[in-house]
């Protein structure tokens, strides 16, 4: 449910209205929040489109069939909370609250893979490979999007 569709879109609202109240750069950052949650969800149909690996549940109802690696859940809450946080310490001046949502950040990821796994939706592996493609995907719009920040200051 944590990166469920119904979860992330009120979610990036309010991030979207925290970056419109407290930032210089809002047009390079409001691209940027939709940039790292569309990819994000493009990059976990590409995935599992291309890796077709089937999943515990699929292996019992033959029906039933749901590519499961990488992991959506693991994948996308690396991405969308990972890339919230990110926005939400750049603009915090307090170290202390930075330090609690890196800490919530992390709990809440660690329960987003968890979860397929005691539920047996998700083989351990899959989860994993989301925590691995989420952090390249965060990690590449992180340095992307500092670089467009720091673009305009240099002078040629």
């Amino acid at each position: 449910m944590i990166t469920s569709i119904k979860v992330l879109v009120p979610l990036a609202i309010l991030i979207l209205i925290l970056i419109i109240r407290k930032n210089r750069n809002r047009v390079l950052e409001i691209q940027f929040l939709f940039i790292v949650l569309a990819g994000g969800e493009v990059l976990q149909f590409a995935l599992r489109n291309i890796f077709r690996r089937l999943g515990p549940s699929s292996l019992r109802l033959l029906g039933n069939i749901q590519y499961t690696f990488p992991s959506n859940q693991s994948l996308m809450a690396i991405v969308a909370y990972g890339f919230f946080a990110f926005l939400i310490i750049r603009n915090l001046k307090k170290s202390w609250a930075s330090t609690a949502i890196i800490i919530i950040t992390l709990l809440i990821c660690i329960c987003a893979g968890l979860n397929p796994i005691f539920f047996q939706t998700a083989y351990p592996s899959d989860v994993y490979a989301g925590y691995i493609f989420g952090g390249v995907w965060l990690t590449i719009n992180i340095i992307l999007l500092e670089v467009y920040r720091i673009l305009p200051k240099i002078q040629f």
